[in-house]
């Protein structure tokens, strides 16, 4: 597929061949593997709080340059936007859809630990180039870049910086993400959108974007490190039943995790 130039909001790995990982339980897996669609909640359903928010960092920035304006009516002005910016940021928060992965060339103990619950899981691993020519024009992907989030602001007033960044107590995740928002221009990218849209039947509150994937972009699946026969066998069937690689055994012991 041929896909847009990147946005400024979503830097590119320099080596497109990156290896990107995902660390799932078995249900997510399964799903993955019998759907064959990508899992994109919105970003109000990820677990962080200052998910997709404004840094209390920038918050100082609009402060200073408020306190700074030359009269009254300017600084009025420089207040209206920053609140404008502010309401913006929240109401995005539920409309930007999220697929994080994390890049690295092996196997990652913390990675494990963090987005795993039990033996009964597994990693995948694809590439750069194959996740970004799998998924639409439409769907940005780029490197998430660390801030402080108490201090530093974000590079521009573009929506986007605010699902691109993330505290830098988050930076040992190395992430890259995939994110897809409502297409505003009618045509093939808005159906396509709307056909890939879900709501929950039993969580009216969990909104997601599921778009169709071709399950050849997957390169390994791995198991994890105290998987069990019973469970191998298992992930094997469902690979094979799938289209995907053949599992392999973890290259961790489970005292590694």
């Amino acid at each position: 597929m041929i896909y847009a130039a990147p946005h400024p909001a979503f830097p590119e790995p320099e080596d497109k061949e990156t290896l990107l990982w995902r660390y799932q339980d078995f249900s997510k897996f399964e799903w993955l593997a019998s759907e064959k669609r990508l899992f994109m909640p919105n970003a109000a359903s990820l677990g962080d709080p200052l998910e997709g928010t404004q840094p209390p960092g920038y918050d100082n920035w609009w402060t200073s340059i408020a306190e700074s304006a030359a009269t009254a009516a300017e600084r009025e002005t420089i207040e209206h936007n920053r609140d404008l910016i502010i309401r913006f940021a929240a109401a995005f928060r539920t409309r930007y859809y999220v697929s994080c992965w994390h890049m690295n060339p092996a196997e990652n103990r913390e990675m494990w630990g963090k987005y795993t619950t039990s033996p009964d899981s597994v990693a995948i691993q694809t590439t750069y180039k194959k996740l970004r020519a799998g998924l639409q024009p439409y769907v940005g992907m780029g490197m998430v870049r660390y801030i402080d989030y108490s201090i530093d602001r974000l590079p521009t007033l573009n929506m986007f910086e605010y699902i691109t960044h993330k505290n830098q107590y988050f930076k040992y995740e190395n992430e890259l993400r995939a994110v897809a928002m409502h297409p505003v221009i009618e045509g093939l990218d808005k159906k396509h959108f709307q056909e890939s849209h879900y709501q929950s039947e039993g969580t009216p509150s969990l909104i997601v974007y599921a778009p169709p994937i071709d399950l050849e972009m997957i390169e390994s699946v791995v198991l994890h490190p105290d998987a069990t026969p019973d469970f191998s066998a298992k992930v094997a069937s469902l690979c094979k039943e799938s289209g995907m690689p053949t599992p392999k055994k973890s290259t961790m012991k489970s005292t590694d995790i």
